[in-house]
């Protein structure tokens, strides 16, 4: 999800916010047991000057919380197989 985050006087978007969302659930097969998380992630990234470079802002920003979103899946899926 994609939404503006700044403007600047003139109304020109100076930053977006980028969002990515997960709904995670597992369900142990022997107790059927059943363990669900949201999990969001959000990152900021400029405007630059050139189009290409405001891609490259945002390529960056969506390959940060993809990471953070993983990491974070991991976790979870360590923690509810300990348990």
């Amino acid at each position: 999800n994609k939404t503006n985050k700044i403007k600047d006087k003139a109304g020109k978007t100076t930053r977006y916010s980028l969002s990515v969302s997960a709904e995670l659930k597992i369900t142990n097969v022997d107790s059927q047991r059943v363990i669900s998380r949201k999990i969001t992630e959000k990152s900021e990234y400029y405007v630059a000057k050139n189009y290409s470079d405001t891609i490259k802002n945002e390529k960056n920003a969506s390959k940060l919380i993809t990471q953070q979103l993983s990491d974070q899946i991991l976790d979870f899926i360590i923690l509810s197989i300990k348990n």
